[in-house]
This record gives structure tokens, C-alpha cells and sequence, in this order.
């Protein structure tokens, strides 16, 4: 155990990359291409959580005597939500933790059910009262990207997501630097820029010798101002004691409920029997239950981990948020020294109202294409995330993003681009069926 856990020190800080993502997620495809261009391919999985602890414990595998206990605040956030999207443009600054208080629901099922609902997804931590009411509300009622959709009146989340889980980032990243090395490409790590020494118009100059001839234009670091970050670290290790402490890991029948306002749960108590095995859990901190910590089962997702390993040789990655403010609250003192693999802190963005207000999201591919790339033509034929492209290009851009290949849709197409026409499946195309992602889970 760490002598005084105020004193570890972040000098240094990383990226965390957990490898997964929703396969209803649009922005995905172009990372699927990227990895099988390498060599690598993603894996499917179905996404199982696990939120709270004891009398607070519910998950998407089976019902719980939360549940049951706040049967009817469920049925009404239900309701709420419809009113919600028909005046969406009303609620799309309007925080949960005011709504849920202006419709009055309890403040255990607000921190207990509405806020992990919203983190367990976006990933918004311990700023999740903080984020809109509408991402709470899309989350549940998009058919085309909504992890929660559709919503159930008895269990608010009853299905088991779709997602995919990316191959071994070491390997990955490792093929990808030496073949942008062979390239003329230099790469560097542990770099940080301290000063510029000219900033005009052609580019910036760092010392003593690096430049750069692009700069973001205006629009874009304008929208880049209100930003704000914070330190959170993230603790890799196998103390499986910490876990069972802290989280619900495990199928409990004495917390399962069998049925629930009269409809039965037996199938899904079944499944859950010996099928329940959580890859994302949060806990709520007693001291203030609208903070989170959250933790994430790796061996239970990543594919390069056997099926089925003893619980007391699983890998776990707490992560522990916003060092300044909730730092007080962390329990990571409490992980065993010789249980831990390794501690990474990184720099994160923090989903304030302001992130949603300006940025919404930051996207790779539209700064590509405004330095010159030109947009996949395969992914042209993907609808619905060609939509998304081109109407986030004209917001943080300022330009409208012409067709090229869809324009004339009687012209003669390419071999990709025919291709590309078929990987959008589901509802408005929203799952991506394309090359790149294996056909069972586990696939090495």
C-alpha cells in the first residue's frame, strides 16, 4: 500500500486507451479499416455492467430489489423522456441533476440509476450532473444510436449492448509507427511543446528547429477555448479482494428479483446464472453518492485473455477522477502494492455543459479533410454516418462538404464504393456489418 496516497505524484501523463467501442457507433469504421490495414481485426462482444453495490446494485443482466424499489420512478422517467425529445431544444442545456429535480424523482434513484445510466456510456464521470438532459434522453430513445434503446417500462435497461473490442494496441501501434517511419514520418513521444517562437499566418516555429505549416483556423480554436480538463489516474492490478469490497462481480439470487410488476424475470435469472460477467462497473462514494468511480473487467472483454479464468487472476482497471476536486473520495489507497501492475495519469476532457455547447465532438476526420484528405469514398455510401460528417464539417468548419461520389447516383461506381454501400445495417444504417470485425467473440 502506497505510504500516503496524496503524495503519488503525476508528473507524467498518458493517453488511456480501454479498446473498446458500441458497434452502433458511426465514427468506428474508419479505426475498423485502420486496424485491418495492419493486419489486425476487432472482436465483437456483448457489453455487461454492473452499478452500485448491496441494496443499490442493478445491471443490464437481471432485475434487482432496486428495481423493485423504485418501480414507479422508473415507469416515469419512461415518460418523462417523451416529453424530453418533443421540446429537445429546450432541454439540450438544461443539466439531469436540474431536471431530475424539476420532475421529482428521488435523489437515490438520480444517483443511483439516472447518473450510472449516462456515465456507463459516455464516460462522463464524476461531471455527469453536469451533462445535458437530451444525452440522457437520446441514450434511450435514438433507435439509431442509443445504447439503451429501446427502454423498458419495468427495467429502464433490459439488453445486452453490441459492442466490439479492438485487438492489442501494443502490437497495433507498434505496426503503425514503423510503417509511418518508412514513410518519412517522425514520431515522438513524451514530447511536450514549451514555447513558440513565431505564430503568423504560414505556420509556427518551436524551438530549436520543429515547424509546422498548419495552424487550426479561427472557428476551431475558438470552440477549443471553453475547454476544460482534469487528472485522473488510472490503477491496473489484480487485487481481486479490492473488487469484491467495492463492486457487485458476481450473479447475487438473495439481490435477484423474479418478478417485476407482474411480469416474470426467469429467463433472464437463468442466463444470468452462470453467464453474468460484468466488463464495466461503477460504484457510487458513500461520502457523496453523486461522484463515481469506475472500473473495468478487461479480462472479461479483452479477447487476448482466455475465456474463462479464476476470478483472483482477473486484470482490472480503476480509474479514479478529477484529481482537484474529488480526490478526497478515491479509495485507491486500499489497492495491494504487490496487486498492482502499473499507475497511468492522463489529462481528461471534462464533459461540462460548456464541452456540449461548443464542441460537441471533436472530430478527426473533418480536420483531415479540411487539410487536404479527401472523405473514404466507401464510407460515402454509408448514409448515416456520412450525415454525421458532413453536418458536424459545416459547424466546426464553416464549409459544406460536397458530395464527389454519391452526387449522381446513376454514374458507374467503384468496386469500394459498392462494397461500402453494404456495411451499414440496422435501423438508418446505424451498425456497421463491414470488413475489419470478426464474426464471433474471442476471436485472437
Amino acid at each position: 500500500m502506497a505510504e500516503n496516497w496524496n503524495d503519488i505524484k503525476d508528473d507524467h501523463k498518458r493517453v488511456l486507451i480501454v479498446g473498446a467501442g458500441a458497434a452502433v457507433l458511426l465514427h468506428l469504421p474508419p479505426h475498423v479499416h485502420h486496424a485491418r490495414r495492419y493486419g489486425f481485426h476487432v472482436n465483437p462482444v456483448h457489453f455487461q455492467v454492473s452499478s452500485g453495490r448491496g441494496e443499490t446494485f442493478w445491471n443490464n443482466e437481471f432485475s434487482t430489489k432496486l428495481l423493485t424499489h423504485h418501480q414507479n420512478e422508473v415507469k416515469r422517467l419512461v415518460m418523462v423522456l417523451k416529453p424530453i425529445r418533443l421540446f429537445e431544444v429546450s432541454f439540450t442545456l438544461l443539466p439531469i441533476k436540474l431536471v431530475f429535480k424539476l420532475f421529482m424523482f428521488s435523489e437515490e434513484f438520480t444517483n443511483s440509476i439516472a447518473l450510472p445510466t449516462t456515465a456507463l456510456i459516455l464516460g462522463t464521470g464524476n461531471a455527469t450532473p453536469e451533462v445535458p438532459a437530451m444525452m440522457l434522453e437520446r441514450l434511450c430513445t435514438s433507435p439509431s444510436y442509443g445504447m439503451w434503446y429501446p427502454t423498458s417500462r419495468n427495467t429502464l435497461v433490459d439488453h445486452r449492448l453490441p459492442m466490439i473490442v479492438f485487438p492489442n494496441f501494443c502490437g497495433f501501434y507498434e505496426t503503425w509507427r514503423k510503417d509511418l517511419v518508412s514513410r518519412g514520418v517522425t514520431v515522438r513521444f513524451s514530447t511536450e511543446l514549451t514555447e513558440v517562437v513565431l505564430r503568423n499566418k504560414h505556420g509556427m516555429a518551436t524551438p530549436p528547429r520543429h515547424s509546422w505549416d498548419e495552424l487550426p483556423p479561427g472557428r476551431r480554436r475558438r470552440s477549443w477555448d471553453p475547454l476544460s480538463f482534469s487528472d485522473d489516474i488510472t490503477i491496473t492490478h489484480s487485487d481481486s479482494d479490492y473488487m469484491k469490497k467495492h463492486y457487485e462481480n458476481f450473479y447475487r439470487e438473495d439481490l435477484a428479483v423474479g418478478k417485476l410488476d407482474g411480469v416474470d424475470q426467469t429467463s433472464r435469472l437463468s442466463f444470468a446464472t452462470g453467464s453474468y460477467r460484468p466488463m464495466y462497473c461503477i460504484k457510487m462514494y458513500p461520502e457523496d453518492k453523486s461522484k463515481l468511480e469506475m472500473c473495468f473487467g478487461t479480462t472479461n472483454y479483452q479477447c487476448q485473455f482466455p475465456e474463462k479464468v479464476s476470478f483472483e487472476q482477473h486484470v482490472f482497471q480503476t480509474i479514479y477522477l478529477n484529481k482537484d476536486r474529488d480526490r478526497k473520495l478515491w479509495s485507491g489507497h486500499e489497492t495491494r502494492e504487490d496487486r498492482i501492475i502499473r499507475k497511468d495519469w492522463w489529462h481528461q476532457l471534462w464533459h461540462s455543459y460548456t464541452h456540449y455547447l461548443f464542441v460537441a465532438v471533436i472530430s478527426g476526420i473533418a480536420a483531415a479533410v479540411d487539410l487536404g484528405a479527401e472523405y473514404p469514398e466507401d464510407m460515402e455510401y454509408d448514409g448515416f454516418a456520412f450525415l454525421c460528417f458532413r453536418l458536424y464539417y459545416l459547424l466546426a468548419n464553416g464549409k459544406r462538404y460536397r458530395r464527389k461520389y454519391t452526387k449522381n447516383q446513376r454514374q458507374v461506381t467503384t468496386k469500394a464504393a459498392k462494397a461500402g454501400g453494404s456495411w451499414a445495417t440496422g435501423v438508418h444504417g446505424s451498425v456497421y456489418k463491414g470488413p475489419g470485425v470478426a464474426a464471433v467473440e474471442r476471436r485472437t
